[in-house]
């Protein structure tokens, strides 16, 4: 049904939309949305059945929209895109265009007796086909100038989709390549409502909590991908944040039990190098601070 909305009615169109996964049926999500398919898809079946050009729009419509149909196979947020419409609206102009001409026929035949009229009706009938012609024209470059940008871009997408994990996680990277730490925040935050388990979302909390000294928030966003990742270099790189973070605290022993972990995980990292000499200088430090006491 958002198809069909999207090419009945292409407005606020989008990179995402708020259809989602249906894990509980209802009235509104499931039952209501089947009654209205089958009662088109009804429809457009007996109209296919007196004619031929009908078949065939059906044929393109619907054929390149069957695999997209396995909706399991999608994130949860790109269930519907607009990208697979593109060989079915062959189809959907198809249909249109079969529209207008049954409808101007049977004008035609009721107004064969007065030809006038009939000059009349085929200059009604290309005003309304320029009309519409001129209207979509008009929503296309609308809707092109929200690629102008990628703020712009994802802007867009936050309206068509407000809430959605992907759109707010992009403008807080936008913003935190601007080095507008604040305002990238307050995107990540509004993604952790959509997607709190999303492992980027959780690293880019804890770097941009880190950021503020938020030790305590930070923290516990990479406490949250040690639960949540598999990976064993992702892993590796939430236990060297940890280490930072309690060497900041000046816990040296914690810091270096986190440092160590993520040395064992993934020993040939790109960092690996750099955490071996932190290990080696927090080891300094700590006997140190032994002989010290003693």
């Amino acid at each position: 049904l958002k198809y069909l909305e999207i090419v009945v009615w292409p407005t606020n169109l989008g990179i995402v939309y708020p259809v989602h996964h249906v894990l509980k049926p209802d009235l509104q999500n499931f039952y209501l949305p089947l009654f209205f398919i089958i009662f088109i898809s009804a429809i457009a079946l007996l109209a296919g059945l007196f004619n031929r050009k009908v078949r065939l729009a059906l044929i393109w419509i619907v054929i390149p929209l069957l695999p997209i149909l396995e909706v399991r196979a999608f994130h949860y947020e790109k269930v519907v895109q607009d990208r697979y419409l593109y060989l079915s609206m062959l189809g959907f102009g198809l249909l249109f265009g079969v529209l207008i001409d049954e409808l101007y026929k049977t004008a035609t035949r009721v107004l064969v007796a007065h030809p006038e009229k009939r000059k009349s009706l085929d200059r009604i009938t290309t005003t309304i086909v320029m009309g519409i012609v001129m209207i979509m024209g008009a929503s296309t470059v609308k809707q092109n100038m929200s690629w102008a940008t990628e703020w712009d871009l994802w802007m867009n997408a936050n309206l068509s989709s407000p809430g959605s994990c992907t759109a707010n996680m992009e403008l807080g990277a936008l913003c935190e390549k601007e080095e507008k730490y604040q305002e990238a925040l307050y995107y990540f935050q509004q993604a952790y409502q959509s997607c709190p388990n999303s492992l980027k979302l959780q690293h880019k909390l804890g770097y941009i909590y880190g950021r503020f000294n938020d030790l305590s928030k930070a923290e516990e966003a990479f406490q949250k991908i040690l639960v949540l990742a598999k990976n064993r270099s992702t892993i590796a790189t939430a236990y060297k944040n940890l280490g930072i973070i309690y060497e900041k605290r000046g816990n040296l022993s914690k810091a270096l039990y986190y440092y160590q972990k993520g040395l064992e995980l993934d020993p040939f990292s790109q960092t690996a190098s750099e955490v071996k000499k932190i290990v080696a200088e927090l080891n300094k430090k700590i006997a140190q601070g032994d002989k010290n006491e003693n």
